[in-house]
């Protein structure tokens, strides 16, 4: 059975305020509808600057931080750097 996984910011469509809200960046891995736990997550937010670099993030499944509750397949980590504003992309690789 395939692994799938997806990508996505806790932040929704419109402006943002970062510093009152942080921003959660998640990947949740699956096989079909099983958790894939113990998985090696990194995620790459594209900042607006095209030519700048993409922040590389390792997300954790660990219940601590960002993460809710360890062992579910939901990858997560705060994102603390922000360059400027306007619209970020995120990916994740696993």
């Amino acid at each position: 059975m395939p692994i799938y996984s997806r990508a996505w910011m806790s932040a929704g469509a419109g402006d943002v305020d970062a510093s009152a809200n942080p921003i959660i960046i998640y990947a949740e891995v699956k096989q079909g509808n099983n958790p894939v736990v113990g998985a090696r997550v990194r995620a790459y937010v594209s900042q607006p600057d095209t030519t700048a670099r993409a922040t590389e993030l390792e997300l954790l499944d660990n219940g601590q931080a960002a993460d809710n509750q360890a062992g579910d397949g939901v990858y997560s980590r705060y994102l603390t750097v922000y360059s400027t504003t306007g619209r970020y992309a995120v990916k994740a690789q696993v």
